[in-house]
């Protein structure tokens, strides 16, 4: 994304909001019957330090909750949800471990589950103890938080979340975090909605396939192998995923998970694709570093014939270094609108038909030339938005106007800070919502957030702060969850009140 990772955190609350998301709190307890256990823990001294992760274990349930500013003798608490088999007196225990073994904490408890559906309270003072070690295996983490997913329910379809009930889930375990640490650039839901892969770039070049039950997410311990991490696309039908890598686009069947093949026009890296209404192309970036300045390719490749789909149908010369694509899920009067969007502020809107592209027009996004991420269009291929570095969101109608006028007003998406980066955009299914996501790029200010917002009154609906970067985004098909990925430590998020 050419962008400098940066590590987002804050000093750790006393109370339940002591958690990456400080206004999340875990999903699984909106599920019937599960039974709430509510653990106050804290350090009995603060000789370690840097420890992020606590491992918090009832029964056969364990979660993993990230705690951003770190475990200190700070009292904090957070809420694990075990199931309605889980009853009678179980035993509670709580460890603080780094990103591998080592010094670290450890404690324990009991609670006494009367009933399924029930909700206890424990506390917990961890010891220090010489050597603990991280989890063997991701996926099953979430932030800490309160009851807030005891009582609320699953918005109706069509409507987002409240960012009340969310979790948190780990990309690759141990976490990696810092400079050099995994950022989650790219997520996408299958057009079933029972799917979700998310994309790990820098410290894990993964992309991890996981099955959503309408709460929450389970990893199926299907892993693609891949270079490719800033962009994700089903095809329409939900049989394919293209995923971006150097040298091309790779197409996997995703009844089988296998590769399919490799859609290559250059050697270069290749930044974002997206499959045409019709299916029958795929349209991809690439970035050409060999130039100065460095530019770019989008290309059109046929899907039709096994013959030709190696060889692209359309080549455009780009005029700037390529940042992301944005495809239409429809056409408007025959033509789908595509954008490419690059990093000196601007952007370029196209129509496609027949494997054709047109001579495109030029916007400017940023006008102080800050990196254009993540453009996305609405559901009915006619308004077309993109963020800027500025804490602005900003609107087109497609196909563009010849004045370049924008569309309505603009949203501010930062009240708090007028350089918060949007890296993130993505209309909700009947296109009435805009989720955004985005963060400071200049200072450590824990200012980074996951938002909605009204598509027409262009006004705030719900929100969240982040203690990273939020780098990716997207809706559910049935319009009522969120999910997305923060630029530090391998974070996906995913919201369902």
């Amino acid at each position: 994304m050419n962008r400098p990772p940066r590590w987002f955190g804050g000093a750790a609350s006393s109370v339940a909001v002591a958690t990456a998301f400080l206004a999340f709190a875990s999903l699984a307890g909106c599920q019937t019957k599960d039974s709430l256990v509510l653990v106050t823990v804290s350090a009995a001294d603060d000789y370690t330090t840097g420890l992020r992760s606590l491992v918090v274990k009832c029964g056969n349930t364990t979660e993993v909750f990230h705690i951003a500013a770190g475990i200190s003798s700070a009292s904090l608490t957070v809420g694990l949800y075990v199931p309605s088999g889980t009853t009678g007196s179980q035993t509670v225990t709580a460890q603080a471990v780094g990103t591998q073994c080592g010094a670290g904490y450890s404690g324990s408890s009991r609670v006494t589950i009367a009933s399924a559906g029930a909700t206890v309270s424990t506390t917990i003072t961890m010891l220090a103890v010489a050597n603990v070690c991280p989890p063997s295996s991701g996926g099953t983490g979430g932030t800490g938080g309160s009851s807030a997913c005891v009582s609320s329910a699953q918005p109706a379809v069509g409507t987002p979340p409240q960012f009340n009930c969310c979790i948190e889930y780990d990309q690759d375990t141990p976490e990696n975090c810092g400079y050099s640490g995994t950022e989650i650039d790219a997520v996408a839901f299958s057009p079933d909605g029972k799917t979700l892969v998310t994309a790990g770039g820098a410290a894990g070049n993964d992309v991890k396939v996981w099955s959503f039950n309408g709460h929450t997410l389970t990893a199926t311990g299907t892993v693609l192998h891949s270079d490719g991490w800033l962009s994700l696309a089903f095809s329409a039908d939900g049989k394919l995923l293209a995923v971006p890598v150097t040298g091309g686009v790779d197409l996997w069947n995703t009844s089988t998970w296998t590769r399919n093949t490799t859609l290559t026009a250059s050697s270069y890296f290749y930044k974002g694709a997206a499959f045409t209404p019709d299916q029958k192309h795929l349209l991809a970036i690439d970035a050409d570093t060999s130039t100065s300045p460095s530019t770019g390719h989008l290309y059109v490749f046929d899907l039709t014939s096994a013959a030709t789909e190696l060889i692209p149908v359309d080549v455009v010369a780009l005029t700037a270094l390529p940042e992301s694509l944005a495809v239409a899920p429809v056409a408007v009067n025959g033509q789908v609108g595509v954008a490419v969007s690059y990093n000196d502020g601007t952007m370029d809107v196209f129509s496609y038909a027949n494997a054709t592209l047109s001579t495109p027009t030029s916007l400017t996004v940023d006008s102080t030339g800050g990196a254009v991420w993540n453009p996305a269009f609405s559901p009915d291929g006619k308004l077309l938005a993109a963020g800027d570095t500025s804490s602005t969101i900003h609107f087109w109608n497609f196909p563009v106007s010849p004045l370049l006028a924008e569309s309505g007003s603009e949203i501010t998406f930062s009240t708090s800070n007028a350089t918060d980066a949007i890296y993130a955009l993505a209309f909700s299914p009947n296109g009435s919502y805009l989720a955004a996501g985005g963060g400071d790029s200049f200072t450590d200010q824990v200012d980074s957030t996951a938002a909605v917002f009204s598509v027409s009154t262009r006004s705030l609906l719900a929100g969240a702060t982040s203690s990273h970067n939020v780098t990716a985004i997207a809706f559910s098909p049935s319009g009522n969850a969120v999910a997305g990925g923060e630029l530090d430590c391998g974070k996906v998020f995913m919201c369902t009140n």
